[in-house]
């Protein structure tokens, strides 16, 4: 399958089909996807579903990629270890599990949104699809030969050992993947 193919495949797949967006604002809808597929695992993050505070992980996130528009302060693209780094940082004892899912599927969800043709309101956010790493979960975890920690148990350290086995696995398999993110749309 040719990336072009892969990615429109995988637009009309995902966001077409169940995940019809409940409001106008495609970051606001993305989230919501993450933070629904993080309730996947919410027998093993009570952390996470239990925290009470106004702002929750997701509405920080929310208001960190509506204010940077996925720019640092040098106006390089922002990818997956600082949102996560900065949320885990700011929100223990929250499973760092939970983090990495819901920021890795918001990104997902928001390169996906971006690739509607059709959708402008996106285009001023720096989009940069080599700095997101695959979302982690049962089923990714699944496709890989060593044997992991659940992804709800997940700590930083093996999960940086993760990201690089994926990136080991797609520079074996095919050159022209050389993307985490794609190893969660072709293998999922």
């Amino acid at each position: 399958m040719k990336e072009k193919d892969l990615y429109s495949y995988s637009y009309h797949f995902l966001l077409n089909s169940t995940l019809q967006p409940k409001t106008d604002d495609p970051i606001k809808n993305a989230i919501a996807r993450a933070h629904r597929d993080v309730l996947t695992g919410r027998f093993h993050l009570s952390d996470y579903c239990n925290f009470q505070k106004n702002n929750h992980p997701k509405d920080i996130l929310e208001r960190i990629i509506k204010e940077t528009k996925l720019k640092n302060t040098k106006d390089e693209p922002i990818g997956s270890m600082e949102l996560i780094d900065y949320l885990y940082n700011n929100f223990k004892p929250i499973e760092f599990g939970a983090i990495q899912k819901l920021v890795n599927m918001t990104l997902k969800y928001i390169y996906l949104i971006s690739l509607d043709s059709y959708s402008t309101s996106l285009s001023e956010y720096f989009i940069d699809i080599k700095k997101y790493d695959c979302p982690l979960d049962s089923k990714i975890l699944s496709k890989l030969e060593k044997t992991h920690t659940p992804w709800t148990r997940i700590k930083k350290d093996e999960y940086i050992k993760v990201q690089n086995e994926i990136k080991e696995h797609l520079k074996d398999k095919n050159k022209d993947y050389d993307i985490n993110l794609l190893f969660d749309l072709l293998y999922y």
